[in-house]
């Protein structure tokens, strides 16, 4: 099995600081739960004092790879293709997958498929295996978009903190809640990413309209991401109290491990049978066959809220490709909406641990000129997830990101969520009330440096 790539924004070295950290060789958690230091400083040992067990929990993992731990190695169980095939054997099982868009345009360039096409025919292989279902991440996008809008929305008529920091990327959190604590929690939006909203659909609204039982339901998702798998595994996003309490996303394949566990069984994608991909709210099966979303290979967040912010607030209707001037480098970008001479909003895509760093620098000093900010761990964003296929052999990365990244784009249909019927329907249905949609569709996010002690100030 190859080595889990998480993010490079949770791994800590005492190397040279690029956009990936490397893997630290000891873990930030000592025996006693006290934070080590490097071999290069001192050592302090207390000779006298009995070393007790300590609990170290995925909330105090910072997937530096530099341990396992046997949380960890409960994780990298409970979200493994060994535990994946289990569950498909399982009778007693209702399996469903939700597809990543990002995962299956990576999946159509690595083997010479149309993506369309593609998505059709993992569903075909993943249901002759035992899935009872299989969705793509469309409707929870939508969901998660309109959701996103109207908090920035909110919080830019109410003067809250700004800029809103988008939520979508687990890598970031993972950074903010356990480097930043308190300072960044203000500053982050409570949306749910789309992976936690297909989960929520899943073990709520459709167990509930198809009378299952969310124990019995296992929701896989696949993803560009290692560190969705730390996402998934938050107390934060679970279904119920208590004993009958359940995880909303049971288990999180990378684009990599499903090829390997396609592979390793004699499946070939390119030569699997078409088969239906399903319609997340079970209203309808129209518009099966293509990706209704907006653009954006890393969710569109800056695409969808600076043209609703910018009619909403400002009644001025944002037409066209927005017009993004890359900053620092590629991966540092921002976009103004200028109204009678004066620059009304200012939004930024930030991808990258060293753009991230340079952001927190201009936060901390007051000087941030941005209302929002699209944040992911990884530089090229989501296309270029840990978790994605290597480029073939006389390829560079940059050259897949690229063509990742228009590949992406030119799959996608553009349409407005709330031109989403089905998304019109679940609101009018489901999520009645402003209150069960804060419940369902928002989460919250915890400093967490002091359960390990573990503080970065050497920016």
């Amino acid at each position: 099995m190859a080595q889990p790539r998480f993010s490079g924004t949770v791994k800590l070295d005492t190397g040279d600081l690029s956009d990936y950290i490397a893997p630290a060789q000891n873990c930030v958690v000592g025996k006693a739960g006290k934070e080590t230091k490097d071999a290069q400083h001192e050592v302090q040992r207390h000779k006298k004092e009995e070393a007790k067990p300590v609990k170290v929990t995925l909330h105090d993992c910072l997937a530096c790879s530099g341990c396992v731990t046997s949380a960890e190695t409960v994780l990298l169980e409970q979200q493994s293709t060994e535990e994946l095939q289990t569950k498909l054997k399982d009778e007693n099982m209702h399996v469903v997958f939700t597809v990543s868009l990002q995962s299956v345009v990576a999946l159509a360039k690595h083997y010479g498929i149309d993506p369309e096409k593609t998505l059709r025919k993992i569903a075909g292989a993943l249901k002759s295996m035992g899935a009872k279902e299989v969705y793509d991440t469309c409707f929870s996008k939508d969901l998660s978009l309109i959701e996103i809008a109207d908090e920035f929305v909110t919080r830019y008529k109410e003067r809250g903190c700004m800029p809103m920091l988008a939520s979508a990327c687990p890598g970031w959190i993972c950074y903010a809640e356990k480097t930043l604590g308190n300072f960044a929690l203000p500053y982050i939006s409570t949306t749910k990413s789309p992976q936690q909203i297909a989960g929520t659909v899943v073990k709520n609204f459709i167990c509930d309209k198809k009378s299952l039982d969310p124990s019995k339901v296992y929701h896989c998702t696949i993803m560009p991401c290692y560190d969705k798998k730390l996402e998934a595994s938050r107390e934060d996003f679970t279904t119920g109290k208590g004993e009958r309490s359940y995880c909303e996303v049971d288990c999180v394949i990378t684009t990599g491990e499903l090829a390997e566990f396609f592979e390793t069984r004699g499946i070939s994608i390119a030569g699997s049978t078409e088969g239906v991909v399903d319609d997340m709210t079970g209203l309808d099966e129209e518009e099966r066959g293509a990706f209704f979303s907006t653009p954006g290979g890393s969710g569109g967040f800056v695409e969808h809220v600076f043209r609703e912010a910018a009619l909403s607030l400002f009644g001025e209707k944002v037409e066209g490709p927005l017009q993004m001037r890359i900053l620092r480098n590629q991966d540092f970008r921002e976009v103004t909406l200028e109204v009678n001479g004066e620059n009304v909003l200012n939004f930024a895509t930030v991808y990258g641990f060293r753009n991230i760093q340079n952001l927190v620098r201009k936060l901390k000093m007051g000087k941030s000129p941005y209302h929002f900010v699209e944040i992911m761990a990884c530089p090229g964003g989501c296309v270029n997830g840990g978790g994605q296929l290597p480029p073939k052999e006389g390829q560079s990365a940059k050259e897949l990101i690229a063509e990742l990244e228009t590949m992406y784009n030119a799959s996608i249909h553009y349409r407005h969520p709330w031109e989403n019927k089905k998304v019109e329907r679940l609101y009018e249905e489901w999520l009645v009330t402003p209150r069960h949609r804060q419940h369902m569709l928002h989460t919250g996010y915890h400093a967490r440096e002091n359960t390990i002690g573990i503080q970065v100030n050497n920016w």
